[in-house]
Formats: C-alpha cells, structure tokens, sequence
C-alpha cells in the first residue's frame, strides 16, 4: 500500500452536514488564504518617520553560502539592522505601516577616515530593516537619496521615509527622460 493515500469523503454526510471538497488552486493543490497584515495609506507628500540610529551604517552584500550550510550572514550587517528595525517601530510609535509608494532619504554620517559604504547596498539594507515597521514591503519604494558626511565626529544615520503618490513618481520620470 501507498503511504499518501487519503480517503476522501466529498460528498458525505456527517452528523447532517454534506462535506464539500476544499478549493483548489493551479496543480490541484489547497490554496491557502494570505493574510495581509493591517496597514494604512498616508497621503502623498506626507512624512511617515524619521528618526535616528546611532552607530556605523553597515551595507548589505551577498552571503557566501558554503555547501550544506545556510546561509552565511554578515554580523555587523545583522546587528545594525536590527538596530534599524528597532529604531523604526519606536518611530511609528503604534501607527500601521505605510502601504502605498514612498521615497527614502538618508544621511549618513561616518567618523573621519573610514571607507565610504556602497549608497546601493546601505539603502537596500535599510528598507528591508523598515519591512513590517514603517512599510509593508520594499518594492513600494520610488527613491532613495543617501548623501555621507565622512568627516563626523560620530558616526550615526538620519533617515526620513516620506509617502508620495503616483503624480509625484511621474514627475520624476518626466524629469529624467528630459535629460536623455
């Protein structure tokens, strides 16, 4: 005998109540419902958070997966997002994160004589540490200035997550297919 064979009782009366078969989705699988978590649309134009953390901006990078192993992280990069992510929720303090578009700005300051991060990689960092606090997801993001201050006496990053509408995202592509 199989060991996946089930009994199906579609159709069925149990204790005067007919079994329906469940729906299903591509490839006769159960769908499961997604659950999306409650958010809140801030209009355009809008600051959502912006706060402080303290410390020096670790950017992201590809992990280096060895064979059988899961993926290698890297701990300064772990550490700082969840400093990020901490700061971020105490932000929002209770609000709903943000579900429509938005750009983020983020200035960066880094103790003098250290190496310039990757503006990319710091950014990406950034909005997946805002996941689920400040936004639902990252690829609702239309912008991201990152500017450095590299002669602080301190190292520290100011970010700002500000809602813009679909005007605001047309402007700017207007702006920049005028330079081509």
């Amino acid at each position: 005998m199989s060991r996946n064979m089930f009994l199906d009782l579609t159709g069925a009366t149990v204790r005067g109540v007919t079994l329906e078969a469940p729906p299903k989705g591509k490839h006769g699988k159960k769908r499961a419902k997604k659950i999306k978590p409650p958010s809140t649309v801030y209009p355009g134009g809008q600051v959502i958070a912006e706060f402080r953390v303290e410390g020096r901006a670790v950017p992201w990078k590809v992990s280096i997966r060895k064979r059988g192993q899961g993926p290698a992280t890297n701990p300064a990069f772990a550490v700082w997002q969840k400093v990020v992510r901490k700061a971020a929720v105490q932000a929002m303090a209770g609000r709903l994160p943000h579900s429509g578009l938005f750009v983020m700005h983020a200035a960066i300051s880094i103790v003098r004589g250290g190496p310039m991060p990757d503006d990319d990689n710091v950014a990406k960092g950034i909005k997946d540490a805002l996941q689920g606090s400040i936004i639902v997801n990252d690829n609702q993001g239309r912008g991201q200035e990152v500017v450095y201050n590299p002669d602080a006496a301190e190292s520290f990053a100011f970010i700002r997550i500000l809602a813009v509408d679909q005007e605001y995202v047309n402007r700017r592509r207007i702006a920049i297919e005028s330079f081509a």
